[in-house]
C-alpha cells in the first residue's frame, strides 16, 4: 500500500512519471486491489497509451465490476473513440446494477443521438 499512497501523492504534485512507475510496483504486490489499477489506467490514457489503458481498466473491472467510476471511465473512452455498441453495453450494465442513476440512460440516449 505505501507504493499506492506514494503514487497518488507524486500524481498530486505533477509527476506523472513517477506516479507510474509507483503504482505499477503496486500493482505487481498488490494485484488484486481494483484502485490501484484504474489510477493506472487513468495514467496510462494521460500519456496516451491507450492499450495500456484499456488494459489495466478491464482488470480493474474485472475486480470490481460495478464500480461505477470504472463503469464511467470505460464509457467515457469508448464514446470518444465513437465505439457506440461498447458505450451501449456500459450503459445497459449501469442500468442493471443501478437502476435508480441517471448514467445508464443517458449514455443510451448518447448512443441514439449518435446513431
Amino acid at each position: 500500500e505505501a507504493h499506492y499512497s506514494l503514487g497518488l501523492l507524486l500524481a498530486e504534485k505533477g509527476d506523472y512519471a513517477g506516479a507510474l512507475a509507483a503504482l505499477e510496483t503496486a500493482s505487481e504486490l498488490v494485484p488484486d486491489y481494483s484502485r490501484i489499477w484504474y489510477n493506472m489506467a487513468l495514467l496510462y490514457q494521460h500519456f496516451g497509451r491507450e492499450d495500456k489503458f484499456l488494459d489495466a481498466m478491464e482488470t480493474a473491472l474485472l475486480l470490481e465490476p460495478q464500480n461505477m467510476d470504472y463503469l464511467y471511465a470505460m464509457a467515457e473512452y469508448y464514446y470518444r473513440i465513437r465505439n457506440f455498441d461498447q458505450v451501449r453495453r456500459i450503459a445497459n450494465e449501469v442500468i442493471r446494477y443501478y437502476p435508480q442513476d441517471p448514467l445508464g440512460p443517458q449514455l443510451l440516449e448518447l448512443v441514439e443521438e449518435n446513431r
